[in-house]
């Protein structure tokens, strides 16, 4: 039997390998944490960096899809902190109660997505609110309400440029990695 391991443990440095070592003692740990300490002990900041992501993307995913809560459960039936789909709907294979695999599948779904989305950030959003599908079908000025509350949530936090300005319009050097903080956004 595995003991837990004490939240002091749990710091920005060891998470993963403290998640290999013991994983359900990290779920155990993270049912106890606020929303805020998510962005930390997630590392979410190089999840971003790593797929190209706007800084605090992740945080705010969570803040909307599940408010913190690794229990959460919508109407349709997307779970975890990020509200993924199970998965024969969204191709997530992995523990769906398991904060890191799930961050790590949602950085990388929306960096997928905003790149088949020719590079646009509010697509890519709308995408994974809604599915691929009704976003393709439909454009984006016609999304359901709830995608187009979802994407005002998104454009209030600064992460979708509120002059319409998107990173498509960049072109391919920037959508290969250099997007740095937030650098699309006039302020």
């Amino acid at each position: 039997m595995r003991k837990s391991l004490p939240k002091s443990r749990f710091i920005k440095e060891d998470v993963d390998a403290q998640a290999m070592e013991n994983p359900s003692a990290l779920i155990q740990y993270a049912r106890s944490m606020s929303p805020g300490q998510w962005y930390v002990t997630l590392k979410l900041d190089k999840k971003e960096s790593k797929y190209n992501l706007p800084k605090g993307i992740l945080q705010h995913l969570i803040d909307i899809e599940s408010k913190g809560n690794l229990d959460a459960k919508s109407s349709k039936g997307a779970k975890s902190l990020f509200g993924i789909m199970p998965s024969g709907k969204s191709g997530f294979m992995g523990n769906i109660n398991d904060p890191v695999e799930t961050a790590e599948f949602a950085a990388k779904t929306l960096h997928d997505l905003i790149r088949y989305f020719g590079n646009s950030i509010e697509e890519g959003l709308a995408a994974y609110n809604c599915g691929m599908g009704t976003l393709s079908k439909r454009g984006i000025q016609n999304v359901p309400l709830q995608t187009k509350k979802y994407l005002k949530f998104f454009r209030e936090k600064g992460i979708i440029p509120q002059n319409g300005v998107d990173v498509g319009s960049w072109g391919e050097d920037q959508a290969e990695g250099s997007w740095g903080e937030n650098s699309w956004i006039k302020h």
